[in-house]
């Protein structure tokens, strides 16, 4: 059993972030703290100890070249935390010759090439006593699956909350702080796209962290887009300061409905016609959502503000048990992974293409010939809001990925399949499909994820026409048109 912590105020710590400080309490993890990052300024108080070192970015760090930068009385560390995405903006190396606990605070394995697989393999290279996932409950099990054994969820745990005093008469207009045009995030531009088009009031302002929290608050509306399906921060952030929160459904194990309950502490919607919707029911009457401010603010302020979030991690890091609202067992692929996958890179792979899919395109069909929900790629793929599982439709009514298995007969699929996506299960039916895909005009998208992308319409008009399948030639032709 672990001991205990040194209390907070006698507790050193080292924490690595590329966060900028205005985004995170500090100090973070004690009160005796270092923080060192691309975005932190280098200060030195007067007795020659650090409070913060810059570093540069993009790089790795070494962690002996910061233990001897430091003086002798902060070289000994109760806490290295290391909060890192797969952009691995502040990754440390050789953790190994600091003391101490060691946590990582993964985060941003939505988005970005390979994003599971290079923060899981960080994971397994350094010492790591606890790794904790932020925005992304639904990948901690990939992390398990890899082997890593102590894995835990720790929503928010880096947030600073901006509490504002309720509004009793917020103003009739929804407001987001930040841009509309980041090319990372497509579903936020159609989301508030379509509410600013519709004729709503509606501000959209980029400011700082507190600018966020008075905007929220005074407005009626705080309209909100995952990247791709992560509880981002701006959920608390919302409902932190006050405010009315109107965000997209997530998938069942991203643990939105287990923090929060839809029509109690905020409003949701599916797509931009129901955000366009639920955005006039509020601006209609701001008043009568006094109650669902109140609720969220209050849920916020009292599970997730940085001394609930502290006490969590302080429990985990002396051996104790996680805290059962945190708990993944709900997810099965969480519980089928207690056994480690020799394959998880390979699978990790196809699903993050998947995924890739997912953030860019406004809809999204997983179709093929009998396509089985216990497959492992579409039971990873269940944690996809916006992806349906269908056979192949005639038309299409969102963009196709036609998964190939092994067991199905390619040349087949191939002539029903309208879309411009094939993604092959496995290597097995990738190698079995190879001839077919070229034939129908699709090259290699990706390396990694036997992803193909179709290249050649001709082409594959012709060898559909070859196969007789002249219904799937029409269909095709209209798919295409519909989708540019």
């Amino acid at each position: 059993m672990p001991t205990p912590l040194p209390p907070f105020e006698r507790r050193r710590s080292l924490v690595f972030t590329a966060a900028a400080p205005a985004l995170m309490p500090t100090p973070l993890v004690g009160a005796d703290e270092v923080l060192i990052g691309p975005n932190q300024p280098t200060r030195i108080d007067g007795n020659g100890r650090y409070h913060s070192i810059a570093t540069s970015a993009p790089g790795t760090v070494d962690m002996a070249g910061v233990l001897a930068l430091l003086p002798p009385t902060q070289r000994r560390p109760d806490v290295v935390l290391v909060q890192v995405g797969a952009g691995m903006g502040a990754r440390v190396a050789n953790l190994h010759h600091a003391p101490g606990r060691k946590v990582l605070l993964a985060g941003d394995t939505h988005h970005l090439r390979a994003p599971i697989r290079t923060l899981v393999d960080y994971a397994l290279t350094e010492p790591f006593d606890l790794v904790a996932g932020v925005p992304t409950r639904q990948h901690l099990h990939w992390f398990r699956r890899a082997g890593c054994s102590r894995v835990h969820w720790l929503p928010a745990f880096h947030n600073q909350l901006r509490p504002r005093p309720a509004r009793a008469s917020p103003r009739p207009v929804a407001a987001f702080a930040g841009t509309l045009q980041s090319p990372h995030h497509p579903a936020r531009q159609r989301v508030l796209g379509a509410i600013r088009d519709a004729g709503l009031p509606f501000r959209a302002e980029q400011t700082d962290p507190d600018g966020l929290a008075d905007m929220a608050a005074d407005a009626a509306v705080s309209p909100n887009a995952s990247l791709n399906g992560d509880l981002n921060r701006r959920v608390f952030e919302v409902l932190g300061a006050g405010g009315l929160l109107l965000t997209d459904r997530l998938g069942p194990h991203a643990g939105l409905d287990r923090l929060f309950t839809e029509g109690v502490h905020y409003l949701a919607y599916s797509t931009p016609a129901e955000a366009v919707e639920q955005t006039r029911r509020v601006l209609a009457d701001p008043a009568a959502f006094g109650g669902m401010r109140r609720a969220g603010q209050g849920r916020v302020l009292a599970q997730h503000d940085h001394a609930a979030n502290l006490r969590r991690l302080e429990t985990l890091l002396a051996g104790g048990p996680e805290d059962p609202l945190l708990a993944l067992d709900d997810d099965p692929r969480w519980t089928a992974a207690a056994t480690p996958d020799p394959h998880w890179r390979e699978r990790a792979a196809r699903y993050e293409a998947l995924q890739e899919l997912h953030r860019c395109l406004p809809g999204l069909a997983l179709v093929g010939p009998g396509v089985d929900r216990d497959d492992p790629l579409v039971l990873a793929a269940s944690d996809l809001p916006r992806l349906a599982l269908a056979p192949i439709q005639e038309p299409p009514a969102a963009q196709q990925v036609l998964l190939l298995t092994a067991a199905a007969d390619p040349e087949t699929a191939l002539a029903d399949h309208a879309g411009e996506w094939v993604l092959a299960a496995d290597a097995t039916a990738a190698g079995r499909a190879h001839e077919a895909l070229g034939r129908f005009g699709f090259a290699r998208h990706d390396e990694d994820a036997t992803l193909y992308r179709l290249a050649d319409t001709g082409t594959n008009l012709g060898a559909t026409a070859e196969a007789g399948g002249a219904l799937a030639r029409a269909a095709k032709t209209a798919a295409w048109k519909r989708h540019g």
